[in-house]
């Protein structure tokens, strides 16, 4: 990285830091992946880690056919997009189905939010954003004091 690329990824910060810290403004907002949750601390300490977007995928595959290898017509593909497999679950399943896979595979009640989660929801954010199955970010926002969040969970509550 030269200094000038350093200085133009410096002046990116400073905005979204201006913008966080903003009274005036509606603040920044933030969109918190699912890496984010790899962050959170296992009920258990010897229990599995959360789970990440390849392991569900290879799972995915396992059920879809007993050789973990995904059939589109005739012909056999090996594929990694967790969201074409997911969808593919979906299509041969039902979305109940997925919906049921997807929470037997993240279990959410195994693991806590940690100092991160924290630390990340005591920041003035105007939004924060996931997709996420867990509830870490939710639970963390319910044991703050000093800042409120109120969780949307279906398109129709989010405001026009």
């Amino acid at each position: 990285m030269n200094d000038q690329d350093f200085s133009e990824e410096q002046i990116r910060i400073n905005k979204v830091r201006d913008e966080l810290w903003s009274s005036s403004g509606g603040g920044a907002s933030v969109m918190v992946g699912s890496g984010f949750s790899k962050n959170a601390e296992a009920r258990l300490t010897l229990g599995s880690p959360m789970p990440d977007w390849s392991s569900i995928t290879a799972a995915l595959k396992a059920k879809l056919t007993p050789e973990g290898v995904v059939k589109v017509s005739e012909e056999r593909i090996q594929s990694d997009d967790a969201l074409a497999i997911a969808q593919r679950y979906c299509d041969q399943f039902g979305r109940s189905q997925l919906h049921g896979f997807l929470s037997d595979q993240i279990r959410d009640d195994k693991f806590e939010p940690s100092k991160v989660h924290r630390q990340l929801l005591s920041l003035p954010w105007g939004d924060i954003l996931t997709t996420n199955w867990d509830t870490l970010l939710e639970r963390t926002a319910e044991r703050l004091t000093a800042r409120s969040y109120g969780v949307v969970r279906t398109q129709e509550q989010i405001p026009l």
